[in-house]
């Protein structure tokens, strides 16, 4: 498809195209389908072609299974918070990422996409702009929004939760090779992968004896 003039291209093999990629996820799928589009109407409003192929084209579904999604109960979440209030960052690496997951309700890229700029300590508030994304070739990229324009907020710093910001700020500023001041930056690559985190949450629940969920949120 890529040697043909963009004339030449059918709906027919752009739907062939997509069908290549079912055993993807669903986010996976609908990432490349909505490469096509602007595509299309960017030459569609430049005059190269007279009609958009896309039009004919459906977004195939996935084959992968969805993920069963629970969400702990109050007793499981007491004890996973005492659980991480006993620990040091170097024994649980992702301790407050956990508990500023749980006590502000930020998706887990945004969390790993904050830095210093972004914690107000004064005022108590923390502004959440960023988010880490994975693209289609796997990499980890940060993206300068969220998912949606209204995810670019500012949210209240609880008090239960002030010292282990304090406490993530230390410890990453003291961190080599921060050079954006990420509050949790990996050792070794330039930002923590989603799947680490999740693992990690899995060793945790294993070890307290709580049914896994896909992800903390």
């Amino acid at each position: 498809m890529v040697e043909k003039n963009i004339r030449d291209i059918s709906s027919e093999e752009i739907q062939n195209f997509m069908n290549i990629y079912k055993d993807l996820s669903d986010s996976s799928i609908k990432k490349i389908f909505e490469q096509f589009n602007p595509a299309f109407n960017y030459a569609l409003d430049r005059g190269c072609i007279f009609r958009n192929p896309m039009k004919q084209v459906i977004r195939p579904k996935s084959n992968k299974k969805d993920k069963l999604v629970r969400a702990m109960t109050l007793e499981e979440e007491n004890q996973f918070v005492n659980y991480l209030q006993n620990k040091s960052i170097k024994e649980c690496p992702y301790k407050n990422e956990f508990l500023i997951q749980l006590f502000i309700g930020l998706r887990i890229g945004e969390c790993l996409a904050l830095s210093h700029h972004d914690i107000d300590l004064m005022n108590r508030k923390i502004y959440v702009h960023k988010t880490l994304t994975r693209r289609i070739n796997g990499l980890i990229s940060m993206s300068n929004s969220p998912k949606t324009q209204a995810g670019n907020r500012f949210l209240p710093i609880p008090d239960s939760l002030y010292q282990y910001i304090v406490e993530q700020m230390n410890y990453s500023n003291a961190q080599e090779n921060n050079e954006e001041k990420l509050l949790f930056k990996p050792k070794q690559n330039k930002y923590t992968t989603p799947e680490n985190v999740n693992r990690a949450l899995g060793r945790i629940l294993d070890e307290l004896g709580i049914e896994h969920m896909a992800s903390l949120v």
